[in-house]
């Protein structure tokens, strides 16, 4: 029987928990849509999916529990539980879980999309670009750019289209 341990941590929320209603200014909009475009699922919600899928597991919300690291540096396999799909604001907790953990104790990903899979160095590099580019906005950049360029290419077209 292995020892399976999920973590759960809602950085997203603390993030924006002092902005949420009392701030209007702009780091607040950009934390708020940031927080938006991950649609973190709430604490319950990966409770319950952790539950379902290892029912034997130990739930721990990092947030609450201060010896989170000590209940994961004895798990067998820990599963972080990331609300949202890509972990946006675990890298700290990744970090403090590498070295305490044994060698033999397989990290784990299951995210609120319901997907699951091993954090190996090779995906943990990928997560940090993903969201090096979620964070940066960098699709909604792009999309705006063509979307200014091509704007007045399209009404200049219409314009010439109709006066034949």
């Amino acid at each position: 029987m292995h020892n399976i341990v999920g973590i759960f941590s809602a950085p997203l929320d603390t993030a924006i928990e002092p902005y949420h209603g009392k701030y209007s200014g702009p780091i607040a909009k950009y934390r708020r849509v940031i927080w938006y475009t991950a649609n973190p699922r709430s604490e319950q919600y990966m409770h319950d999916l952790f539950q379902a899928r290892t029912p034997e597991g130990t739930f721990v919300n990092a947030d609450k529990d201060s010896q989170w690291e000590s209940t994961a540096a004895d798990a067998d396999v820990v599963v972080l539980l990331y609300p949202d799909a890509i972990g946006l604001g675990f890298a700290p907790i990744e970090r403090r879980i590498a070295p305490s953990k044994k060698d033999w104790t397989t990290v784990r990903v299951l995210n609120g999309r319901r997907r699951e899979f091993v954090l190996t160095p090779a995906v943990a590099a990928s997560l940090r670009w993903r969201r090096a580019l979620s964070r940066l906005m960098v699709g909604e950049i792009l999309f705006t750019l063509v979307f200014i360029i091509a704007t007045p290419a399209f009404l200049i077209l219409d314009f010439i289209g109709r006066r034949k």
